[in-house]
C-alpha cells in the first residue's frame, strides 16, 4: 500500500516525464486481488497493446486465483480446508511463496507469519470484514495454540506440505508483491524492458525513463488524507510498503491496526507508522514490509542494518513524524526529497 500517488494521471507525468519523440508509451489499468492496478511500459516494438493488456490481467488474475482467500475453490482455500497431517501437492507458485514467507519468518524471529490467518479473521480483518469488536483474551490464546509456522512442512523440492495444526493460511502480506513480479515476468517475456507495475502501491520498476532519469515514487504522509511525504528516486528495483493508518478500526477510543503480531495475537501498538524496502523483487519487499511492521522502529532498525537491507521508516516522534533510512537504502536511493 501507500506507494501509489494522487491519481494514476499525476503518477504517470512524475514517473515517466514528458518528451516529443519518444517510443510508444502503453498504458492499463483495473481492478485485481481486491485492490486496483496501474501499469505502463514503453513500448519500442509497436506490438499490440490489447494483447499486452490481456496478458497482464491473465497474470493477475493467476496470482488471484492461486492465493486468495475469498475464493472458495482457490488452491490457498483448498490447503485450509485440508485435513491435518496429510501430504498435500503444491503448484509451483505456491510452493515458492510458502517457501519464501518460511525464510522471512525464521530470519525476522517470527515477526512474519503466514498462518496468522484465523487470527486475522478474529480481529474482523479477513474475509468476513467486521472490525467492530474486540476479541477476549481467552479466544486469543486458542487461536494461537492453533497457528505457528513450524507446524508446516514445506518440501520444496517434492512441492509438497503438511499441516500439523490446523491452520488457516494468509498470503496477504506477500501475494500482491507476487503479482507485480508475475505481471513484470509477462512484460519482460515480451521484450519489454522499461516498466512501472504497481499492484496495490506495491511497484517494480525497470530500466530508466524515457529521458535516462532514474524513477520517481511518491510515499505517502501516514496521515491519512494521501498528502506526499517523501519522493524516492532509483531504477530497476522492486519496492513495498506497508502502514498502519489504512485498515484499522477504532473502539473505546483504541486503534486497532489490520497488522496483527503473530506472537502476541494482537493487532501491532508502537509508532511506526510506514515501512518501506526496496528488495530483488516485489514478494520479497511486500512480505518484509510487514515483518518490519510487526518489529517496530528499534528492532526494525537493528535487523535491517544487521542484514544490509533496503528499508525506510516513517514513525511517529515527539514533535510529528520523522523518518529513518538504513545505510543500505541510502546508498540505493541516495538523497530522500521531502515534501515541503
Amino acid at each position: 500500500m501507500m506507494l501509489r500517488l494522487l491519481g494514476h494521471a499525476a503518477c504517470l507525468m512524475l514517473l515517466l516525464g514528458c518528451e516529443s519523440d519518444a517510443p510508444p508509451m502503453s498504458t492499463t489499468e483495473g481492478a485485481v486481488m481486491g485492490t486496483d492496478y496501474h501499469i505502463t511500459w514503453i513500448n519500442p516494438l509497436a506490438q499490440d497493446e490489447q494483447v499486452i493488456r490481456e496478458g497482464l490481467f491473465n497474470a493477475l488474475s493467476d496470482v488471484d486465483d492461486t492465493m486468495s482467500t475469498y475464493q472458495e475453490t482457490s488452491e490457498l482455500s483448498r490447503l485450509n480446508q485440508s485435513a491435518i497431517n496429510t501430504r498435500l501437492d503444491l503448484s509451483p507458485d505456491m510452493t515458492y511463496l510458502l517457501g519464501m514467507a518460511d525464510d522471512i519468518h525464521q530470519q525476522s524471529g517470527g515477526a512474519f507469519d503466514v498462518t496468522v490467518g484465523a487470527l486475522v479473521n478474529l480481529w474482523g480483518f479477513g474475509p468476513d470484514y467486521k472490525p467492530d469488536a474486540v476479541p477476549d483474551a481467552e479466544q486469543i490464546k486458542v487461536l494461537l495454540g492453533q497457528m505457528g509456522q513450524p507446524s508446516l512442512t514445506i518440501n520444496r523440492q517434492a512441492r509438497t506440505l503438511v499441516k500439523e495444526k490446523p491452520v488457516m493460511i494468509d498470503l496477504s502480506a506477500i501475494a500482491k508483491g507476487y503479482g507485480v513480479d508475475k505481471a513484470a515476468e509477462y512484460l519482460e517475456s515480451k521484450g519489454i524492458t522499461r516498466y512501472m507495475v504497481e499492484v496495490g502501491g506495491e511497484i517494480r520498476l525497470k530500466g530508466p525513463k524515457l529521458n535516462g532519469e532514474p524513477w520517481r515514487i511518491a510515499v505517502e504522509s501516514p496521515v491519512g488524507i494521501r498528502e506526499i511525504y517523501s519522493v524516492l528516486s532509483f531504477n530497476d528495483a522492486a519496492m513495498a510498503t506497508s502502514g498502519d493508518y489504512r485498515n484499522y478500526f477504532e473502539k473505546d477510543g483504541v486503534r486497532y491496526s489490520h497488522t496483527i503480531d503473530p506472537r502476541t495475537g494482537s493487532p501491532i501498538r508502537h509508532n511506526l507508522a510506514s515501512v518501506s524496502v526496496l528488495a530483488e523483487n516485489t514478494a520479497l519487499a511486500d512480505g518484509w514490509a510487514t515483518a518490519f511492521m510487526v518489529l517496530g522502529v528499534e528492532a526494525g532498525k537493528r535487523l535491517a542494518e544487521e542484514k544490509g537491507m533496503a528499508v525506510y521508516f516513517i514513525f511517529k516522534g515527539e514533535k510529528g513524524f520523522e523518518d529513518w533510512a538504513s545505510t543500505a537504502f541510502k546508498q540505493r536511493v541516495g538523497n530522500v526529497e521531502k515534501n515541503g
